[in-house]
């Protein structure tokens, strides 16, 4: 069953009205025909299957059921230093995919200048399209969003949640990932370096905010590797805890 993202505000009564792109991707890509089923989610935890029908008008869908989704209420939300554009939409696909709320693009001190310059607005919003398409094909019924850019001080300043963990690639000073208690908190922040990693500054002033420096073992990954592997990390610790409860 095809699934699509319709914000609540285009679900009215028992129909659902598309957006341009979704109208186009039902029947010129996708060729579907009346009377075919879609699922439908609101990003608001509300689930509808609905059938499509052809009219002189348009497309119209019709709801057929409506259920509330059910989600672990415990929010991952990722402060990713900029990388390649390429390597980037890689990695918000992936964590969509796996399941995070937020996704900060963020500045450090060794970040490159040549990245951050092609960084745009228009780029932003390609991440969040990428992360709708992600949360449609994955079965998700949130699409993680994306925020402005932030200086890697500025996000230290914010304070974003009680549990801070900035991936670090040397083992001393740090802790291991499953030495964290994530059952005492309902949110974690990951912070992920760029190419060439955190500078010792940055790593000290984490330090004195109260962040913890975690390691992955003895590996030394690249920066998008290691975002996607911290994250998949906390989504099966946190569920083993949740389960055991």
């Amino acid at each position: 069953m095809h699934r699509f993202f319709v914000p609540k505000e285009r679900i009215l009564d028992n129909s659902i009205s598309f957006n341009e792109a979704q109208l186009h991707q039902i029947k010129n890509v996708l060729r579907l025909k009346s009377g075919e089923i879609l699922e439908i989610f609101d990003n608001n935890l509300g689930v509808y299957v609905a059938r499509i029908y052809y009219e002189s008008k348009g497309l119209k869908a019709e709801i057929m059921s409506r259920h509330s989704a059910q989600t672990q209420k415990f929010e991952i939300n990722v402060f990713q230093s900029i990388i390649k554009m390429g390597k980037m939409e890689l990695v918000v696909d992936k964590l969509t995919e796996i399941g995070i709320n937020s996704f900060t693009p963020i500045i450090t001190s060794r970040t490159q200048g040549k990245d951050i310059k092609a960084f745009t607005q228009k780029k932003l919003d390609r991440l969040q399209k990428i992360c709708t398409e992600s949360a449609e094909q994955s079965g998700k019924v949130l699409v993680p969003k994306i925020r402005s850019i932030m200086k890697f001080k500025d996000l230290l300043n914010a304070h974003p949640s009680q549990c801070v963990c900035l991936f670090y690639e040397k083992n001393e000073g740090t802790v291991n990932l499953q030495d964290i208690n994530f059952k005492e908190n309902s949110e974690v922040s990951v912070i992920i370096g760029p190419v060439g990693g955190f500078s010792e500054e940055e790593i000290s002033l984490a330090k004195d905010r109260g962040v913890r420096s975690v390691h992955l073992g003895s590996s030394i990954f690249k920066a998008d590797t290691a975002s996607i592997i911290s994250v998949s990390l906390i989504r099966y610790f946190v569920k083993e805890i949740f389960n055991s409860n």
